[in-house]
């Protein structure tokens, strides 16, 4: 276990545990509730909606804290020294303009904001805090609004490694955060007020374009012939067509998010394939009882689980490094669907044991992936107080 503190990911760890810790807080609060009198429901049910948030704010805020402070994990250098390189003596929305060769930059909104912020006199430790504040912010709300079970949402949040997207490819995991937090919109079809808010994320991630095709295939009912196509269609034309299909997405990838993060990257693992089918694969063998639930949210979060089994089990077949991070737009639901499962369709005879089998499953997931320290942690924090440790951070 040296690597805990050789690398410093000691501080992920303790993000698990604090799930643990909570986790006891809010079955707490959930017996005191199913025990009061009828007279006492709504009061004690507004707290326990109040201790639940509370305890979404901690997780969260504790992850988006280290993320904040850090000054060298993955691709974070990269983005420190293009902030510092960035000249605060041109407009803010120089970066929508055409360069003299014709192209536009590729991320003109975020680059806008990092000028905005030089222009005001801040330093690249304010971006980054800011940067991941947002994006946690957007993770707090999807989950403190959608998640049965908040803990059990945040653990998986942080041990299916979710989190480290705030860590490393910040600028895509800001669209997938955004995109989780207007979840409402997806279900609630507001096509319209969602299409704007792709045109404002096309300008942060061009990525963000796939969802429009999505939104529409999400909201097929689910285990239909139509979303079968769809996803069968998705599968044929990128292993028939991988040429172009890489052209598009390795130009969406090809800034300083990726350049030298991603290099020695050999795509997809079959352990994330893996864990990307438990959630589908549980939905389907519930499929009756999801249906007999008939809600439209858990409806729609079936299908973001298919598509991303779908999109990861690509990313294997053709080791697409960029392929399978596509995945992140539609992963960050099942930690809202896999809870819902387990919690609430599941049999209460059958429930400890998935429960079990789920927390042991993650667990030695988070642990087979951090276990070579190659997610470590730096931060000025620990530099000042000589915790930083030997390692060979950028080559």
């Amino acid at each position: 276990m040296d690597f805990l503190f050789s690398s410093n990911s000691w501080v992920y760890y303790v993000a698990v545990f604090l799930c643990a810790f909570t986790a006891i807080i809010e079955f707490a609060v959930e017996d005191k509730y199913t025990i009061v009198g009828i007279g006492e429901i709504a009061e004690i049910q507004n707290r326990r909606k109040n201790i639940v948030k509370f305890i979404a704010f901690i997780l969260i805020g504790y992850i988006v804290f280290w993320a904040a402070v850090r000054n060298g994990v993955a691709d974070t250098r990269t983005y420190i020294q293009s902030y510092n390189l960035l000249k605060s003596d041109v407009g803010i929305f120089d970066s929508f303009i055409r360069n003299d060769d014709g192209s536009l930059d590729k991320a003109p909104l975020f680059i806008s904001y990092q000028i905005l912020l030089k222009k005001l006199g801040f330093d690249w430790h304010f971006f980054l805090g800011s940067i991941a504040v947002f994006s946690g912010l957007c993770i707090y709300y999807g989950i403190s609004k959608f998640s049965d079970n908040v803990s059990y949402s945040v653990f998986l949040f942080i041990t299916s490694l979710e989190f480290y997207w705030l860590f490393n490819g910040i600028r895509q995991f800001v669209v997938a955060a955004m995109f989780f937090a207007a979840f409402r919109l997806v279900v609630e079809k507001k096509f319209i007020k969602f299409l704007l808010l792709v045109f404002v994320m096309y300008f942060i991630h061009s990525t963000a374009i796939i969802l429009i095709p999505i939104y529409f295939i999400v909201n097929m009912k689910n285990w239909d012939i139509g979303i079968s196509i769809c996803i069968i269609v998705t599968m044929a034309i990128v292993l028939i067509f991988p040429g172009k299909v890489n052209i598009w997405i390795d130009d969406a990838f090809s800034d300083y998010d990726y350049l030298n993060a991603v290099q020695d990257d050999d795509g997809v693992n079959i352990l994330r394939v893996a864990v990307s089918l438990v959630t589908p694969v549980l939905a389907y063998i519930y499929r009756k009882d999801i249906a007999r639930y008939n809600n439209p949210y858990i409806n729609v979060m079936v299908n973001f689980s298919l598509i991303t089994a779908g999109l990861y089990a690509i990313g294997y077949v053709t080791s697409g490094i960029y392929v399978g991070r596509l995945s992140i737009y539609t992963e960050l639901f099942n930690i809202l669907l896999l809870p819902f499962i387990i919690c609430c369709i599941s049999s209460k005879k059958i429930r400890p044991i998935l429960i079990f089998c789920s927390i042991v499953g993650y667990l030695l997931f988070f642990y087979l992936q951090t276990k070579d320290g190659s997610m470590y942690y730096t931060t000025d924090l620990f530099d000042s107080m000589n915790m930083a440790k030997d390692i060979n951070l950028f080559g």
